[in-house]
Order: C-alpha cells, then structure tokens, then sequence
C-alpha cells in the first residue's frame, strides 16, 4: 500500500502488488484519547454525543514506566472532523484538566497505526518525475518542463506527453521539483491528477525560525491516488533517495508521501509511536514535561557538553581517525537511557557520571527497545554491498545523529532534558577512557571531539580492539592520513573543531568546515581550494601558483557564469530587510521579477558590482559583468585556512605575490 486517501466517513486504499493496482474503500472512525479527572471525562463523553460517532472508557498508558489508567476513547464519523473536534475542546478545557493522546499524528499514519494497516512497499511502483525552473513558474510556464529527465521546449509539447502519461492507470508517484508544478498542470491540463479526484491543498506554505535557523515549508498537494515527493522538501530524499525512504516506510508505518517530507524528529517520533503503541502506550500531542530541578553545581556540570580536547592548528603526519560507531544512540541503549529510567523512583544508584543521576536496574527503558533495532539493522546494512543497503544505512544514519539533540527537544513525545545531560556524561567519561587507553598503547592524541579521536602511533587495528572491548561500543579505524592539518579560527591562533583537511595513505582528500565544503561558496573558489589542497603539503609555491591562476581567470574574465554563482538561504521575506545585503537584494529581484521566494528559502545570484546597481544578477540572467574584486577576495579568503597551517601567520588582506615573503 503507497497511499491512503480520505472521502467521507471512508478511507480508500492504493496498492500495487505484482504488477496490479489495487483500491480498496473502509469505513475509517479517527481516534482520539483523552486523560483527565473521571468527572471531566464523563463530562467530556456526554457534551460531545452529537459530534462523535462513539465513545468508551479504556484502560492504556500514558507515558513508559506508568501503571494502566482510565482514558476516554472518542470515534469520529470522518477524518475532516478530528482538527475542529479536538480544536472545540481545547477551547473548552484547559491543560492541566485534560490532556490529549494521537491528536497531533498526520492523517495517513493515524490511519495505519489505529487499523494495523502496514504501507510497506514490495516491489516496484509507477514514478512519473516533473522538474520545472522557478523562472518558469513564475511565468505559469511549463516551457522547459522536464518529463522522467527529458526536457520541453515547448508547454505544448509537454502537455502532450503529459496526457499520455496520465492515461490509462498513470504514474503511482508524482515525484516533482517544487509544489507549484503540480499546480500549473493541472490548470492547463483537461484530464484529472488523480484517479478519484483532482488536486487537494493539504496545508500552506509557512516559514518557522527554531534554534536559530529559518525553514521553509512549501505548500504540501495530495492527488488521489498517487503519492506526492516534493524534491524541495524533502531532505531524507536528498540524503538516502527512494530506497532510504522505503525502509523508513516500513520502520515507521508512514505511508511514502508522509515519510517524504517528515523532517527526522518526524521519522524519528514515528518509529517511536509505533513502538509505542504496540506496548499499550499512548503518545501525547505535546510534551510538557519541565526541567527538574537541579542544584546549581549539578546544573553546570550538566552543562557542559560532550568531550572536546583542541587540537594546536598546525600539520600532523601519520595520524589515525578513530570514531566510535554510533556513540549516543549506543550509550542511551547500553547505559538503559530513557525518561522513565533516569532518575526513576525505584533505584538510588548514581550511575550518571559527575551528575550523580540514578538509572533504573529494574526494567529496561522505552527509548533503548526503539533505537537497538536501528542501530542492528545499519551496522547490517553497513556490511552489506547493495544500493538497497547503502541508502537505507545512510536513512537510518541521519535517525541515529538527530536522537541525542531530539531527546532534549522541550516538545519530545519521549524526551527529557536529564536523558541530553547523562548521555554527554557518559560521552564525556567514555571519550576520556579511550584517550588512556590509548596513550597507555603508545599513541599521542592530536584531536578529540563528541565521539572522534585523532592519534598517532602503531598497531592502530588492536589498539581500537581493545578499546572496544573494554567499554563496550566499537571505535571504528575511520582513516589513516598521510598528514591533517587543523585549520585555526580566523584573526586567532586557536584552532577551530570540526576544521579540516588532510590526505590519506591511499591518496583521499578528506575536507571538512572549510570552504569547499559550504553550500554558499562559488564554485570557482571550491575548485581553487580543492587543487591547492592537493598541492599544499608538498609544494607551498606551487599551491600558490594555482592561487594565482584563479586570480587571473577572474580579473581576465574567463570564468564561467555558472562557477560565480552564490546560494544563500534568506532568514526574512524581501520586503522586510531594512539594510540591503547581496542576498537580500537578490530576493527582492526576484519578486520584482514574480518569482516567489519567502524566508527559508534560497536565493541564486552572481555578484555583478559591489559599489553600484544592480550589486547583484540572478544565476538565470543574462550578466555584463561580475565584481573581479569581490571574487578574488573569496579566493584569498578561502586560500588563508588552507595555507596558515603550514606557517602563513598574517591576517591582513594581501598580493597574492607577497604572501611567499610570510613563510
């Protein structure tokens, strides 16, 4: 089953199995749960006859390590019904009277979880992929619309093929580069999206700012009939492709369109209700568990963060990368981490290191029986060589980085802010033990950080073993690098931690935080520091002969339009910048232009003068010219981390020709 659509007090089923398209109609009552004081509830129950379907009280829990209680179950007649009936009673009852249990789960998986429908996907489906420029968009254009890869010409030529694609049974999947193409065609188009019906707003764009980012959500279409990928917004696509999302499909109980565009604590809190469910436990809408409180001794250790051991920015040769597999999601299920463990009324044992936090002895937690399953299965998947195994490991990975952050989210359905403390206890603790046990084995520490060690020395495969053994989560010879050098912090002589660059014994360039690694750099700056970093180690001059190169390409012109261009991601709406940087200029350009663009959301330019209008182009117009002075600065930005490590020392902006004279 790919997709679950809503008519009435029905749920219709798509399949493909074997080849075949299968539909299925259900009569499908949406369940709510509600805890209270019995005199609410009962209250509850018979204010809301006309509005439900049915009610009863059932015996569930509330929360992990909780004793069965009483709730109040109420059936709706219809899926449309549930926001407006758990919206009246948000109106009518406070929090602390009445709390809600599956209000907050997205349609299609309520669906499955409440009839223990499975969406696992076997076999192959029907994917039609559409791409159209935002240019294109704005002009409600579907010139250069591309169909499976191939591109238009012409909007008539597309319609075309799109009529014939949609013929007969048509695609399962619409997997498409933005939401408004499936806007576009379906205004030009005479036949139908769907198979029953035609295209559904689900829900509108919206912009969120959360721990100091901006993200951008598009509007999100449902078609009946097929599942609907939106390619910029679904970042598990990006990072793992169809076959990633098919494996979450059958961990979570997400159908496909669903798992496409959940963010990771989505996923993740899927997996988890899921579990959940199947215990007898019910997940409520929000979380509002607070911070207990703590002694102001016990709240500065507890936050301090994982292991960090700072490097001297400099080069090292014959260094060895060691990192533990999974470290967090491995000391959550080996220390018996959860928010019904730690610190439980049962146990006083003082197990967390430094925090002196107990951990039950008596049951082991909630948390541990979801995440030991995921971190079998990717190391499995790890040892296996297939594109299936690749892309699922690399889902699952993405699963296992999110649930330690996830875990001290204020909103967690199975969070707690004492579970984010201990695990970096533990880190703290374990990553101390291995940096001993390894000097203990001759090795000399160059770097340590959250889960990573970098050393010198010998017999680095029973060195790792050994440590292994001792604290029970396998540390992984990561890379053997020829030299590393660690990049310092810019106008400072401290390095930075998670600044990198290096070459291995067997000739790899590893990068990390440094410009080519950044989405907003030029691609002739990425170039320019990529071939100086090949270089470097061997002959500073000639790394700075190709530094040279680059400056001459810009200040001669013979650089390609699309290696100037700039992707930045925009944190306001172009009309409300009050001071005009390049990105925002850029954003406002393009509305002028009718192209929407909102905060979140990416702007593509070239810088074309930075003293006089316009400053800057967008990357699909026509350009005069592009600021010399500007990109030859990027390129000495990006030239100083990679030369300061081996002597450069001066800050100040110079001639590509004196920065010899400081070695």
């Amino acid at each position: 089953m790919f997709k679950v659509d809503f008519q009435g007090e029905k749920a219709v089923e798509w399949s493909r199995k074997n080849g075949n398209l299968g539909r299925e109609e259900k009569v499908y009552r949406p369940t709510v749960y509600i805890s209270g004081k019995r005199e609410f509830l009962k209250r509850i129950r018979s204010e809301t006859v006309g509005r439900s379907y049915a009610s009863q009280f059932e015996e569930w829990r509330t929360s992990p390590g909780k004793t069965p209680e009483k709730v109040l179950r109420i059936d709706l007649r219809k899926q449309e019904d549930f926001k407006s009936f758990r919206n009246y009673l948000r109106s009518e009852y406070s929090r602390p009277e009445i709390r809600f249990f599956h209000a907050g789960l997205t349609p299609q998986f309520k669906y499955c979880l409440e009839q223990g429908r499975s969406p696992e996907i076997e076999g192959d489906l029907d994917i039609l992929r559409l791409s159209l420029p935002r240019s294109r968009a704005a002009e409600k254009s579907l010139k250069d619309l591309e169909i499976d890869g191939k591109r238009y010409s012409s909007e008539s030529a597309a319609l075309d093929v799109l009529t014939e694609k949609f013929s007969g049974e048509g695609p399962d999947v619409l997997r498409i580069s933005r939401a408004q193409v499936l806007e576009l065609v379906e205004s030009k188009t005479e036949f139908s999206l769907g198979r029953d019906s035609g295209l559904k707003k689900l829900a509108g764009e919206n912009t969120v700012t959360a721990y100091g980012k901006t993200v951008h959500s598009p509007s999100r279409y449902s078609v009946s009939g097929r599942a609907v990928i939106d390619e910029s917004s679904s970042f598990m696509l990006s990072e793992a492709g169809m076959k990633g999302l098919y494996d979450l499909v059958g961990r979570t109980w997400k159908p496909l369109q669903e798992v496409a565009w959940g963010s990771i604590g989505n996923i993740l809190t899927a997996i988890e209700i899921r579990q959940a469910y199947n215990n007898n436990i019910l997940t409520p809408w929000k979380n509002w568990t607070p911070e207990k409180p703590k002694k102001a001794s016990t709240m500065r250790k507890a936050d301090r963060g994982g292991f960090i051991f700072n490097p001297r920015p400099e080069v090292y040769r014959d260094v060895h990368e060691m990192d533990f597999a999974s470290l967090f999601p491995n000391i959550m299920v080996n220390k018996n981490i959860s928010p019904e463990t730690v610190n439980c009324n049962c146990c006083n044992n003082s197990k967390v290191p430094e925090l002196d936090y107990s951990i039950c002895e008596k049951q082991i937690g909630f948390i541990p029986h979801v995440l030991g399953p995921i971190i079998h299965d990717r190391s499995n998947f790890k040892q296996k060589e297939t594109e299936y195994s690749d892309k699922a490991s690399k889902a699952l990975k993405w699963i296992l980085v999110s649930c330690f952050g996830y875990m001290g989210h204020a909103h967690a359905s199975y969070g707690a802010i004492e579970c984010h403390q201990a695990i970096q206890a533990f880190d703290r603790k374990i990553m101390v033990e291995a940096k001993e046990m390894l000097e203990e084995e001759g090795f000399e520490i160059k770097h340590g950080i959250i889960d990573s060690i970098w050393a010198s020395g010998e017999n680095v495969e029973e060195a790792c073993q050994k440590v292994s053994e001792e604290i029970g989560i396998e540390l992984e010879h990561e890379h053997h690098f020829e030299w590393i050098a660690f990049v310092p912090r810019k106008n400072s002589e401290i390095s930075t931690l998670n600044r990198y660059f290096g070459k291995t014994v067997e000739g790899e360039t590893v990068t990390a935080g440094i410009e080519v690694e950044q989405s907003s750099t030029p691609e002739i700056v990425k170039k320019c520091q990529k071939e100086m970093i090949e270089v470097v180690e061997e002959d500073r001059e000639q790394a700075l002969e190709i530094l040279e190169k680059y400056v001459e390409k810009v200040e001669s012109s013979l650089v390609k339009e699309e290696d100037l261009v700039i992707e930045k991601k925009i944190t306001r709406n172009p009309g409300d910048y009050k001071s005009e940087n390049r990105s925002a200029e850029a954003a406002k350009r393009m509305k002028r232009k009718g192209i929407d663009i909102r905060a979140g959301q990416k702007v593509k330019y070239i810088v074309r003068d930075a003293n006089s209008r316009p400053r800057v182009l967008l990357n699909n117009e026509e350009i005069d010219r592009y600021d010399k002075n500007f990109y030859v600065e990027k390129l000495e930005d990006a030239a100083e981390p990679v030369l300061r490590p081996f002597g450069y020392s001066k800050m100040e902006k110079r001639n590509v020709n004196s920065i010899l004279n400081s070695f």
